[in-house]
């Protein structure tokens, strides 16, 4: 989202878009992978424990997603969780298309 955001900026500028080079597009997706593993981790930590407030659940008999539990982990999966995997990105995207629209 980032380089699109850019390249759609340099158009909207009528400047010239230089794309990134192979070592910055690789840290870039590194980084992404990198967080998205960490945060499809979290439901492994405590799978044989108690003490992790996430556990995987199946739904529907289909989908292996992290459930809340109990009081303590269904304040986890909704203040901590959920915000980090589904709010963070859709926030930073939303800011982008923002932006985009606002520069116009």
């Amino acid at each position: 989202v980032y380089q699109l955001h850019r390249m759609l900026v340099c158009s909207r500028r009528a400047l010239r878009y230089h794309p990134p080079t192979q070592e910055k597009v690789i840290k870039q997706c590194l980084m992404v992978y990198g967080y998205s593993f960490f945060m499809a981790s979290w439901s492994n930590w405590g799978a044989s424990e108690s003490w992790w407030p996430i556990r995987n659940n199946v739904y529907s008999g289909v989908l292996c997603l992290p459930m809340p539990y109990d009081l303590g982990s269904t304040l986890f999966f909704y203040l901590i969780y959920a915000p980090l995997v589904f709010f963070l990105p859709l926030f930073y995207i939303c800011y982008i298309l923002i932006d985009i629209a606002r520069n116009d």
